[in-house]
């Protein structure tokens, strides 16, 4: 009998200390991760409607599958997940959207972050005769407060846009011309992070870990609320599932500096 409570209780510190390893993963200031898995989708069913569950979510709500017509949601084990089929238009389309209040748990105005890696699906010819992409896009009930958004500016020559922001203060960044294959050509993944301090008023733009832009950052008085959202892989408000992002994303991470 001693044998068997000393084994039951090594088995039992066994699993304390799994289960202490384990919470000391997640680090202290992230309040939102989305790693892009197949997990996250509830009981796997690629499914309009079914429940997406993130990796880390501190306080805010879980998620749903938007899907419509022949749209569809892809998942890869090395690069993580897409939405198609992209472009101007909503029949087709696929993204994850949360609603409500506690959206704004997420998002500390004062002192933040969000990171994630992209992987390019076109090449720079390619993508000027396409519309924009949306890799995420949040409002709060006033209206439209941070996003992430590739596009093309139609000029001459046409130009390599990244347009970016959060609490209502944001800018675009150009890629030099002739870098356009280099920074997202078919294939590249690049790994984003934007870091912002409201007490310096800086906002610092990084790619694969090297600063590529900075601005003067002004944040704006939220409004969470029952109209809120955050849309992960297309635009959202009244263009909800317009624009989805039919390249691949993963570990899309969002976290408090303060």
């Amino acid at each position: 009998m001693m044998r068997v409570a000393l084994s039951l209780a090594l088995v039992a510190l066994q699993t304390l200390h799994l289960t202490i390893a384990r919470v000391s993963l997640t680090p202290p200031d992230r309040k939102l991760e989305i790693t892009g898995s197949v997990s996250e989708v509830h009981l796997n069913n690629l499914q309009n409607g079914y429940d997406i569950i993130p990796t880390t979510n501190v306080g805010g709500p879980n998620g749903v599958e938007g899907l419509a017509g022949t749209g569809s949601v892809v998942f890869d084990e090395t690069d993580g997940v897409k939405f198609l089929l992209g472009g101007q238009q909503n029949t087709n389309t696929a993204y994850y959207q949360f609603s409500g209040a506690t959206i704004g748990n997420w998002f500390d105005c004062a002192r933040g972050s969000f990171a994630f890696t992209v992987k390019s699906s076109h090449s720079w010819a390619a993508r000027q005769g396409l519309a924009d992409h949306y890799l995420f896009y949040t409002q709060d009930d006033g209206g439209i407060v941070a996003l992430f958004v590739i596009r093309v500016f139609a000029s001459s020559p046409n130009r390599l846009k990244f347009e970016y922001g959060v609490c209502g203060s944001g800018t675009e960044f150009d890629v030099d011309a002739g870098q356009e294959d280099v920074v997202f050509g078919s294939g590249v993944s690049l790994a984003v992070e934007g870091i912002w301090n409201s007490s310096t008023n800086s906002f610092s733009l990084k790619f694969n870990g090297s600063e590529v832009q900075s601005f003067f950052y002004n944040p704006t008085t939220m409004n969470w609320g029952s109209q809120s959202q955050f849309i992960l892989g297309a635009n959202g408000g009244g263009s909800t599932g317009y624009n989805s992002l039919d390249e691949y994303l993963k570990n899309f991470i969002l976290r408090s500096l303060s």
